[in-house]
C-alpha cells in the first residue's frame, strides 16, 4: 500500500534580470507526510504550461544554470512505492530583453564655429516607458541646441534594464581670410 507525500513542499527564487543570466540555486522545505523514501522531481516550462522532466534533478533543491530565456520551474515529491506526484508551487526565473540605443546617422553637427544648433536623433528600442539620463543633464530622448562635445545617454526600460549610446558633436574650423595688401597710390 502507498502512503504518499501530503505536502509536496514551498520552493522559493524566483528572480528577474536584464539579459541572460545564472540565477541562484531553487531550495525551499522539504516534503512532509506519508512512509518510505521522498522521491523529488524537478519540472521546467517556458510557456507556463507544458513541463518537461528534468533528467538528473531529483535533489530537494535545483540549480538552473545559465538562463537566456524566462523559465518556470516546479518541483514534485512522492514517497517510494507511491505513483502520484504531489507539486510543490511555482517559480519563475524572467529574462528581459535589453533595450537597444542607437544615434546611427542621427547626429547634426554644428554649422557654423562658435555656435550651439548641433542635435542628436536618439533611436530606441525595447519594452517601452523609457527614462533618459544624458551626460549634459537632460532627460529627453532627442537633444537640439548643442555645442561641440561628446554626449553619452542612458536609456532605462520599464524594467530597470538599461542601454547606452554615445556621440560626437563637431563644429567647422574657425574662418581666416588671407592675402595681400596693395596700397593705393
Amino acid at each position: 500500500a502507498c502512503c504518499n507525500v501530503t505536502e509536496a513542499g514551498t520552493i522559493a527564487g524566483n528572480h528577474s534580470n536584464c539579459g541572460p543570466f545564472d540565477p541562484a540555486a531553487i531550495s525551499g522545505t522539504d516534503a512532509t507526510g506519508g512512509l518510505n523514501n521522498l522521491i523529488y522531481a524537478w519540472y521546467e516550462s517556458t510557456n507556463g504550461n507544458d513541463w518537461t522532466l528534468i533528467a538528473g534533478a531529483n535533489g530537494s533543491s535545483f540549480d538552473p544554470g545559465m538562463l537566456s530565456s524566462t523559465t518556470s520551474y516546479k518541483r514534485t515529491a512522492r514517497r517510494a512505492g507511491c505513483d502520484s506526484e504531489v507539486s510543490s508551487n511555482i517559480v519563475t526565473m524572467t529574462v528581459n530583453s535589453l533595450p537597444v540605443a542607437s544615434v546611427a546617422g542621427g547626429v547634426q553637427n554644428v554649422k557654423c564655429n562658435g555656435a550651439a544648433n548641433g542635435s542628436i536623433d536618439l533611436t530606441v528600442s525595447g519594452n517601452a516607458a523609457f527614462t533618459y539620463a544624458w551626460n549634459n543633464g537632460a532627460t529627453t530622448e532627442d537633444l537640439s541646441g548643442l555645442a561641440p562635445g561628446s554626449y553619452n545617454v542612458t536609456v532605462t526600460d520599464a524594467n530597470g534594464c538599461q542601454a547606452t549610446a554615445s556621440a560626437d558633436i563637431t563644429e567647422p574650423g574657425t574662418l581666416t581670410l588671407g592675402g595681400t595688401t596693395t596700397p593705393v597710390a
